[in-house]
């Protein structure tokens, strides 16, 4: 995929996202960004994906 942006969605819903940056045609650099929720996660939320990867939820 190179030169074109990625967005991808976690199976925690975390959006992480790669642009690389282009000076006349050629990429120079890639921006990253990631770890970002797009909405407040609930503490069901949270304690369900802890669940699921194996971690007792703490009471």
């Amino acid at each position: 995929m190179s030169g074109k942006e990625v967005l991808d969605i976690c199976l925690a819903g975390l959006v992480h996202v790669a642009v690389p940056l282009q000076v006349a045609g050629e990429t120079v650099a890639v921006v990253l960004a990631g770890n970002v929720a797009l909405r407040p996660l609930t503490e069901e939320a949270v304690a369900q994906l802890a669940r699921k990867a194996g971690i007792e939820p703490s009471p």
